[in-house]
């Protein structure tokens, strides 16, 4: 029975025993898939980011403390407003408005998160952590009062970008594959908004623009002025996720630093290559999945003569045929981050492992609220943009 069947089979903890790691054979299965994807050097690669149970045969009679829910992001209040606000507004205009779809996009578009559901676990079970953490630092606290705001963009998407070149193999081999013009609206925009001037490129000039009422106007005033709050709230709201990486980061260079001290240097090899792995498969499948996206509600609105359209068609199959293999990379990854579990049991006790958890767990969980925020600021700043155009020409 492999590893991961006897997680799915048993949830009650077994002997203290820990089990053997995976046959060579088997092991060799999941470089296979890295070759056919060019993701990574054909090296082992371990993640533990969506494992529902925990390995039943490598648990110990350690005191297990009771598991405590990490929510998803949930929304401010300033964004439920302007969304209650937007769709006020959206009521109030033409149906052929080209605002309605930007601002509040129908029922049918579609989101990156419709294409990684059930990959990641987005309500993550970590238990609590103690002040007295033994790797806890005292100065990672996060300060309770919040950060202050500011105007100005900040680009959160760095840390993200540092993924290795190997990895982003698959989004160059399709850029530089692609026909597409660097100015297309596929590249240079966010889903909604490319969705919204694919539909209108064509007849923007032939538009008629319906004259606002006193009332109309207001309102749009209105909504603007809550668009410039609910960015300033975000990019708080960013500032503050990203002091959390830091923390979270310190966590796992405290961890780390015990590991080696204590295992040998091939197992201490390879959590540190765990640990890059789930910032990297993590990364990977959110830009796949937000690249696919942008095609498909591009795609709803286009023409069907449009010149672009068999363009965009191509590249979205490539996305979805790259998408289903990075999940196999994944699955693969899982599968074999038991081997990790295994290494960590040896030298860490209740609590170590408990930091550990809690670090790995939001280290996936970091980077998705990060890839959120980021890409809510920019569609904000679109319709903040496109509102505030139409008042110039309604002036």
């Amino acid at each position: 029975m492999s590893p991961l069947s006897s997680l799915n089979s048993s949830p009650k903890p077994s002997s203290p025993e820990v089990s053997p790691p995976s046959s060579p054979k088997k092991a060799e299965e999941c470089p296979q898939v890295i070759e056919g994807l060019q993701l990574i050097q054909r090296t082992e690669v371990v993640l533990r980011v969506n494992t529902s149970t925990i390995d039943a045969s490598s648990q110990t009679e350690k005191e297990e403390l009771p598991p405590t829910p990490l929510p998803t992001r949930k929304k401010l209040q300033e964004e439920i407003e302007c969304e209650k606000l937007s769709e006020d507004f959206a009521n109030h205009l033409p149906t052929s408005d080209r605002l309605k779809e930007l601002l509040v996009p129908g029922p049918d578009h579609k989101k990156p998160t419709d294409y990684v559901h059930g990959l990641f676990r987005v309500d993550v079970t970590s238990r609590p952590r103690p002040a007295n953490s033994p790797f806890r630092s005292r100065n990672n606290t996060p300060s309770s009062s919040p950060p202050p705001t500011i105007t100005t963009t900040i680009n959160t998407n760095t840390t993200l970008a540092k993924i290795s070149t190997s990895t982003l193999s698959i989004s160059s081999s399709l850029e530089s594959t692609s026909p597409l013009s660097g100015s297309s609206t596929y590249f240079t925009i966010s889903e909604p908004k490319a969705k919204f001037l694919t539909r209108y490129s064509q007849d923007m000039n032939q538009c008629h623009i319906v004259k606002d009422t006193k009332d109309l106007t207001l309102k749009k005033e209105e909504l603007v002025n809550r668009l410039d709050r609910k960015l300033e709230v975000l990019r708080s709201e960013q500032l503050v996720v990203s002091e959390e990486c830091k923390i979270n980061d310190e966590l796992g260079e405290n961890v780390e630093a015990h590991i080696r001290r204590l295992a040998r240097p091939h197992e201490a090899d390879k959590f540190r290559l765990h640990i890059e792995e789930v910032g990297k498969i993590t990364s990977l499948l959110l830009g796949l999945s937000g690249r696919l996206a942008r095609a498909e509600n591009a795609l709803m609105g286009m023409a069907e003569d449009h010149p672009e359209r068999r363009i965009l068609e191509t590249k979205r199959d490539k996305l979805v045929e790259q998408l289903e293999e990075a999940k196999k990379l994944k699955e693969c990854i899982d599968r074999r981050s038991v081997n990790v579990s295994n290494i960590l049991y040896k030298y860490l006790n209740s609590e170590e492992y408990t930091d550990y958890d809690h670090f790995i767990n939001m280290k996936a969980k970091l980077i998705m609220d990060s890839k959120e925020i980021a890409d809510k600021i920019k569609l904000g700043e679109e319709q903040l943009l496109a509102l505030k155009e139409t008042l110039i020409v309604t002036d």
